[in-house]
């Protein structure tokens, strides 16, 4: 759903809204206020707005945020600083959801691998998936109100829940291909699936650390665990790249044709050897929420 946002609206000031703050610069007098949790700043050139729009309009950002709570959230800002929001040109944008989950979310988070494109770091309750442009979260929710301050909503106490955050910090036109984006097009349908879809797709690109499946003890052996580790590398890799890998290493001449045959049937023997690892109870569990959210979207 949509959550934090930073917008900016061009030749506009905070009108009747109280002044918390001023300072002086080379370009003039910049002037801060706020709106609930909302976070606003005039300059000579105009106002920006930064804040969770779900905490600004339902109080938390726990809850489902509809298309229709991004509309109505819109217009009561409208009312209330007497600017016209919906014509905000959109800086940064949070797609976001709290999952509750059936397991610790410990348990979840220790089967989320890399992410192709994205620098993975772990932070004290979570992970942090980040490029220069954009940054994917996901962390126990509960963990992190309690860190803030910040109650659980009553409906959702008791609950292990697992908050997964798409962030797009800068360069968001570029991210949807577009000129601009402005604020009324936060609930327009195609541009709000389009988003939840990016937030998905993000999700199911992080490669998912597979649990041993043993269905007899025969199984495990030094062998069948060389082989099987070999098979689950190749599956992540791809037959293709290692191929053609080989194509040009005989073709350099580092390895002769016999060589080069002999390597191309054993990939082809690992890639079909029986699957030995199979998805965690957890992942299963997460990509049907995930999914669900896009499916059920409103």
């Amino acid at each position: 759903m949509i959550d934090t946002v930073t917008l900016w609206l061009p030749d506009a000031s905070l009108n009747s809204l109280a002044v918390e703050r001023e300072m002086h610069s080379e370009n003039g007098i910049v002037r801060y206020a706020s709106l609930g949790n909302l976070r606003l700043k005039e300059t000579a050139k105009g106002v920006s707005l930064t804040g969770s729009l779900p905490k600004f309009h339902l109080g938390d950002n726990v809850h489902k945020f509809t298309r229709l709570d991004v509309e109505q959230s819109l217009e009561r800002l409208c009312d209330e600083t007497s600017l016209d929001w919906r014509q905000a040109k959109v800086f940064r944008l949070d797609i976001s959801a709290t999952l509750p989950v059936k397991q610790p979310c410990s348990s979840y988070l220790a089967s989320l691998g890399d992410l192709a494109r994205f620098q993975r770091l772990e932070m004290p309750n979570g992970l942090l998936y980040k490029t220069n442009s954009k940054a994917f979260l996901i962390y126990d929710k509960v963990k992190e109100q309690r860190r803030l301050g910040e109650a659980i909503p009553k409906a959702f106490q008791g609950f292990n829940l697992l908050r997964l955050e798409l962030q797009f910090k800068n360069r968001l036109p570029e991210a949807f291909k577009t000129s601009e984006i402005l604020a009324e097009r936060l609930y327009n349908q195609s541009f709000y699936v389009k988003a939840l879809t990016m937030w998905k797709d993000v999700y199911l690109s992080i490669q998912k650390r597979k649990r041993l499946k043993i269905t007899r003890p025969e199984m495990l052996n030094v062998r069948r665990l060389e082989s099987s580790l070999a098979a689950l590398a190749l599956a992540q890799i791809g037959v293709e790249p290692v191929m053609q890998a080989i194509k040009e290493a005989k073709l350099n001449g580092k390895i002769s044709k016999l060589q080069a045959q002999r390597l191309r049937a054993k990939v082809k023997s690992i890639s079909t050897l029986p699957e030995m690892f199979e998805e965690s109870d957890c992942i299963v569990e997460l990509d049907g929420k995930v999914k669900q959210i896009v499916q059920s979207y409103r």
